[in-house]
């Protein structure tokens, strides 16, 4: 069973008044989408083989609340279930996570995907991974969060920064493409 996430290197929008109403966003979701170029690279879902595109500007925005909160979940729990509900205009999925100590099952029913590749996704349904190697995957993608973040000459408030920069000092394990 395979899971990864190569995050590229998409463009960010150096635009000081975006760069201004980012840092007086309360919450990161909020301010995404003007963060990144349209026509920037994609993230790549590898979910057990098959390749699921991640927009940064238009996906990213809709669910990068959910992602750091479930990552925040897991490492919080030694043990526990989550559902997890990721929609977006590329791909609306649902995972039941049930993790216990070092190990993660994860059982996703995707309903829809840009080129209707549903169907062969849901062929490999279940997902069962050691829980480092998964939260290792997710923090690539907000390390290129907190990279754009970390560019900037005024401190940001949002509450999410906060919440990733605890992320990423207790994740230190690199994803698999990042080791």
């Amino acid at each position: 069973m395979f899971f990864s996430i190569q995050v590229s290197q998409p463009k960010f929008i150096s635009d000081k008044a975006v760069e201004r109403q980012f840092l007086s966003e309360e919450y990161l979701e909020n301010s995404l989408e003007d963060i990144f170029a349209s026509n920037s690279e994609v993230a790549i879902l590898n979910w057990q083989g098959i390749v699921v595109p991640l927009n940064y500007k238009y996906d990213l925005p809709t669910f990068i609340g959910e992602i750091i909160e479930t990552v925040l979940e897991l490492i919080e729990h030694k043990s526990g279930q989550k559902t997890v509900f990721f929609a977006s205009s590329s791909f609306m999925v649902e995972w039941q996570l049930t993790w216990n100590d070092d190990d993660l099952l994860v059982k996703a029913n995707w309903m829809s995907t840009s080129g209707g590749i549903e169907v062969l996704l849901n062929k490999s349904q279940t997902l069962e991974i050691k829980l480092l190697d998964f939260l290792a995957e997710w923090c690539e993608l907000l390390r290129i969060v907190q990279k754009y973040y970390m560019g900037l000459d005024i401190k940001a408030n949002s509450k999410s920064i906060g919440k990733i920069d605890k992320i990423l000092s207790v994740v230190t394990v690199r994803g698999f493409h990042y080791r």
